[in-house]
C-alpha cells in the first residue's frame, strides 16, 4: 500500500471528508486529494501531524510495505530537527 492509499483509507475509518482533513491540517482540500492521488507528499510538519492525527507512525505512512522495515535490531533513526519538530507538536 503506497502513502495515497493509506493517506485515503486512514481518512475513510476517522469518517472525515477532504475538507474536513484540510481544515485539521491548516491546508486545503486539493493538498489532501493530491496526496490521496500521490502526486506529493505533504510537508514534514503536516506528515507529523497526520501522524499523529491517525495514530500511526511516520514510518507507516511513508514506507511501502512492512518489509522496508529494518529488523536487525539497530532501530530507526530520525534528524533532530524531525525529533524537536515532533515533540514541538505533541505538547501542544
Amino acid at each position: 500500500m503506497n502513502f495515497g492509499e493509506k493517506l485515503f483509507s486512514l481518512r475513510k475509518e476517522k469518517g472525515l471528508s477532504q475538507e474536513a482533513l484540510a481544515e485539521q491540517l491548516n491546508t486545503s482540500r486539493q493538498a489532501v486529494r493530491k496526496g490521496e492521488n500521490n502526486q506529493g507528499y505533504p510537508e514534514t510538519e503536516k506528515l507529523l501531524m497526520l501522524a499523529n492525527l491517525f495514530e500511526v507512525s511516520v514510518d507507516y505512512l511513508l514506507k511501502e510495505s512492512p518489509s522496508d522495515i529494518s529488523s536487525d535490531g539497530q532501530g530507526l533513526y530520525v534528524s533532530r530537527e524531525l525529533a524537536a519538530g515532533y515533540l514541538l507538536y505533541s505538547r501542544q
